[in-house]
């Protein structure tokens, strides 16, 4: 990536002395993906997006190369009507599809985490089922209302949730994935508004390293800042560091 500067020092708190408006190359290499304690660290390009849009944008969307079919459209529940997501009892969890791209369906392992039985054994399948190594499917998609209510209606800060959302968020936009079904779009639309004010509370006294990067990583990618997100929630902050000495800012 080649970055022409069109005046000295534009942005004086984000640049580099410049004696020239010289270009700056800043080489962008591969790198291990941090991830959920329980995900395999995988390796990923950055900015090989083929949709900048907004979590929470209406219009969402995008390039994606592998097509596959939509959902069948249906009316809404009145729990998908006011943005939370599909009841536990709609037969449609059945036919969704997980990071396998094979039937997969959360709803045992969410039930879970909401009763508070077997926590980690539930964590462990939904980061396994719902995002393998950069695949997600609509089954994920419809995961991400019911992980953010959970997390809300716990009132504790959980890693596990910032980290998950956004991790099938950056596949949803970045991944040659399937698109979000439009009777999935007002839930999650909604369930993302939420998490992005839940990281913005939470954030106050988080202390943990991780804790802060994903936080971090779900509020930049829910405002639409999906670079500045994807640097949270892929790098640690030695990783960073080491990005800014590449591209000669330290």
């Amino acid at each position: 990536m080649v970055v022409q500067a069109g005046s000295l020092n534009p942005i004086p708190s984000r640049t580099r002395p410049l004696n020239s408006s010289a270009p700056m190359v800043l080489w962008l290499k591969p790198w291990e993906s941090r991830s959920l304690p329980v995900l395999p660290r995988t390796k990923q390009f950055l900015f090989t997006c083929h949709d900048r849009t907004s979590a929470a944008s209406p219009r969402g969307g995008g390039v994606f190369f592998v097509l596959v079919p939509r959902l069948a459209h249906s009316r809404k529940s009145a729990r998908e009507e006011r943005g939370s997501g599909m009841e536990f009892d709609d037969p449609r969890w059945d036919s969704l599809h997980g990071g396998y791209r094979v039937p997969y369906d959360p709803r045992k392992a969410l039930s879970a985490l909401e009763q508070g039985n077997e926590t980690d054994s539930a964590w462990q399948e939904l980061c396994t089922e719902l995002y393998h190594q950069g695949d997600v499917g609509e089954a994920s998609y419809a995961a991400v209302p019911h992980l953010v209510r959970i997390h809300a209606v716990r009132g504790v800060p959980d890693v596990n949730t910032y980290a998950l959302v956004a991790m099938i968020e950056e596949a949803r936009l970045c991944g040659r994935n399937p698109p979000l079904p439009p009777n999935l779009r007002d839930a999650h639309d909604a369930a993302w508004r939420q998490l992005v004010d839940l990281g913005l509370h939470e954030l106050r006294t988080a202390e943990d390293p991780e804790l802060v990067s994903y936080i971090i990583g779900v509020i930049a990618i829910g405002k639409g800042q999906l670079a500045l997100g994807r640097l949270s929630i892929n790098f640690n902050d030695d990783e960073r560091k080491e990005l800014l000495k590449e591209a000669g800012w330290i």
